[in-house]
Parts: structure tokens; C-alpha cells; sequence
């Protein structure tokens, strides 16, 4: 068994961003980046009668034509291509995009020779925007989506994105967030531990089906490792001896601004060694 396969199997990583985000993972002696980017406002140009998205139309707040459409759509494109030497992340998770036709276009008109399969499940989010995938790697199953609803908190957020990846044989299940704004107090950071607690209990529940499945968990939580839905919800841990411990689901926060990933995979992998 490969050096980092026991780690893979027993530890979970969830990746914290605030803007964008990109890192290298290794797993099944591959090396391959997996970026993250809040694209803010990825809206077409058409009024959804079923959502609040009239700001994002031409006759809207923003004055959003088709124009300014094919301009951020080229200068997202612009910044994938800064990664991998112009190929692009092999996984890029998105968050706040309209809809699966929007992302497809973006994929044709612009990112077509860098091969993405996009994937977008519509949420329930009263604005319309949602979480996304573009991937590289082909599908082990179908995607689905994980909803949590709260009444207390007034509106529905956005779902949780599950996608299974095949990584030579090997599953790789992407779990895609947009936990609800903090401008919601105390109900939204309650609402956002109880999304946490359920993403958890689908991370469990995917290792119960296959303890060879590889996990990692990543979004703009609008929280930061030291509060409750990652400490209570998620379970998060900072304890590198329980990365070890196959009797423990181990979810390891990776800060962004705090650790060096790249360096801490080698590290895991001299100490897992056998």
C-alpha cells in the first residue's frame, strides 16, 4: 500500500478560504491541484420569475448585460490558467454560480481545451446562486446534493455539493460549501454548526460504504477553524496523533493562510512510511 494511503484513509481534509485557493494533494501516488474560488456574483443576464436575481439583468442594479457577462467570464478564465502552468486545477470548486448553463458556457467558451465536466445541482438559495465543480477527473457515481433546512433562520441556504471522483480506481468524494452569511447572528452561526454536523455525518457514512474513499471537504464556511461548527459540527482537530489512530474519523482544517500543505503532506508521508 502507498505511503500516504493510510493517512488518505483515515484522515479528512477540510480546506478553509476566505477569497481563492489553491493547493497540491497527493493521493494513489498522484500529485494534483484542487483550488477553490468564490467567484462573487456569477450571474447570467436572463430574470428568473422563481428567484431574486433581479439585480443581474440589464435593466437591473447592476446593469448586467451580456457584454459585462463575457468579460468576467474571461478574466475568471484568465486566473485558472495562472494555475499549473496553464492547465488549470484538476479540481475546481466554485461557489456562487447561477445555474449549470451559465457554468457550461464558461466551460465552452472559455476553459473548452483545459477539459472540465462542470457539475451544478440548483439549490434552494432565494437568490439563485449555488455551489459548483469542474473536474478533470472522471465521475465514480452520481452526484447529489445534502440540504439542511432551519425555519429559525428565516431562509433557505445554499445545499452541500457530494461528488464522487474515480482517482484510478480509487474514490474521491468533493464536498462543496456555502455555509449561511454571518450577517444572520446567532441563528446563522447555529444554522451553520448544524450544516457542519451533517456534512460530517455524510463523511462518516461514505467511510461506513468504503474505507478506501479519499474525502476532502472544501467552501467558503464564513466561519474560522476555531468556531463551533468546526470544532463541534465538523469535529476538526489539530491533534496530529489521531491522525494515526484508525479506531478515529480525523478532520484535519487546512488554514490556507496557516499551513504549508504541500510541506505537511511530506511530512505525513515520512511518518506513515512503512
Amino acid at each position: 500500500m502507498g505511503n500516504c494511503k493510510t493517512l488518505c484513509i483515515k484522515t479528512v481534509v477540510a480546506v478553509l478560504f476566505i477569497l481563492s485557493f489553491s493547493t497540491l494533494i497527493h493521493a494513489e501516488n498522484r500529485l494534483f491541484t484542487v483550488m477553490h474560488w468564490n467567484v462573487e456574483n456569477l450571474f447570467d443576464t436572463v430574470d428568473d420569475p422563481e428567484k431574486d436575481d433581479g439585480e443581474f439583468t440589464p435593466d437591473g442594479k447592476a446593469q448586467w448585460t451580456e457584454e459585462k457577462l463575457a468579460i468576467k467570464l474571461k478574466n475568471l478564465a484568465r486566473v485558472v490558467r495562472t494555475v499549473n502552468n496553464g492547465d488549470g486545477p484538476a479540481v475546481l470548486t466554485l461557489v456562487e454560480v447561477e445555474n449549470l448553463p451559465l457554468l457550461e458556457r464558461w466551460c465552452q467558451d472559455d476553459l473548452a481545451d483545459l477539459g472540465y465536466t462542470p457539475i451544478l445541482i440548483q439549490g434552494p438559495d432565494v437568490r439563485g446562486i449555488n455551489v459548483a465543480l469542474l473536474t478533470k477527473f472522471p465521475l465514480m457515481d452520481k452526484p447529489i446534493s445534502l440540504r439542511v433546512s432551519d425555519q429559525r433562520y428565516g431562509r433557505p441556504t445554499r445545499d452541500t455539493l457530494i461528488v464522487p471522483l474515480n482517482l484510478n480506481n480509487v474514490p474521491l468524494f468533493v464536498m462543496v460549501n456555502h455555509w449561511p452569511s454571518r450577517l444572520g447572528g446567532d441563528h446563522a452561526a447555529e444554522y451553520r454548526q448544524a450544516i457542519a454536523s451533517k456534512v460530517r455525518q455524510a463523511v462518516q457514512k461514505i467511510l461506513k460504504k468504503d474505507a478506501e474513499a479519499d474525502v476532502i471537504i472544501a467552501g467558503d464556511f464564513n466561519d474560522e477553524t476555531e468556531d463551533a461548527s468546526f470544532l463541534e459540527g465538523l469535529k476538526t482537530t489539530w491533534d496530529w496523533n489521531t491522525l494515526f489512530d484508525p479506531s478515529q474519523l480525523s478532520l484535519f482544517p487546512i488554514d490556507y493562510e496557516l499551513v504549508n500543505l504541500p510541506l505537511m503532506m511530506k511530512s505525513l508521508r515520512r511518518k506513515t512510511r512503512v
